[in-house]
């Protein structure tokens, strides 16, 4: 599996089109899953055969459960190559708590 974060952002729109379709060329070329995490909704359109969506923030899990998950990604074929632990910034913690399900 190859997990991209934002893989167009910042790109002119000639590099955005390359990046699109090499991306789309990847399943294919390397009989592998593209999974693409983004906030451009109308770039992942342009990209992708089928979405998921995350609508609230996981929550913290303990070692524990973190172990369990990467156990049963591999014991599905699926290889870990790297799990880092993500720290938020005092400003992302903010937006979260004062965070509004409603406009």
């Amino acid at each position: 599996m190859i997990v991209l974060d934002e893989p167009t952002n910042g790109l002119d729109p000639k590099a955005r089109e390359e990046i699109r379709n090499l991306i789309r060329s990847l399943p294919e070329r390397f009989q592998t899953t593209v999974m693409i995490s983004s906030h451009a909704l109308d770039e992942i359109e342009k990209m992708v055969t089928k979405i998921g969506i995350i609508g609230k923030l996981l929550p913290m899990w303990s070692d524990q459960k973190v172990a369990g998950a990467i156990e049963r990604l591999v014991r599905a074929g699926i290889a870990v190559y790297r799990v880092m632990e993500v720290t938020q910034s005092l400003e992302e913690l903010f937006l979260d708590f004062t965070e509004s399900d409603s406009l």
